[in-house]
């Protein structure tokens, strides 16, 4: 698992490339498999919304690979 460090502005932008890839995994996908997939999405948003008000400053994602970000402001 790769670690990275970020700063704020760049983790938000590297959250909303994931988010805006995900739509497109749904389609075509069964019912119960695009339920799975609309949670990660809204997961993803929640996370999103997190990092960018300053709440969450350490989080993991799995899509498109594994990897721990720890934001860093300057």
């Amino acid at each position: 698992m790769k670690k990275l460090f970020m700063t704020r502005s760049r983790a938000v932008a590297y959250l909303i490339k994931i988010r805006r890839r995900k739509p497109g995994d749904i389609d075509g996908l069964r019912v119960v498999d695009a339920d799975t997939q609309m949670q990660s999405l809204e997961m993803i948003e929640r996370l999103l919304l997190a990092v960018r008000a300053g709440r969450q400053s350490q989080f993991r994602v799995d899509f498109p690979e594994e990897i721990d970000v720890l934001v860093a402001d300057p």
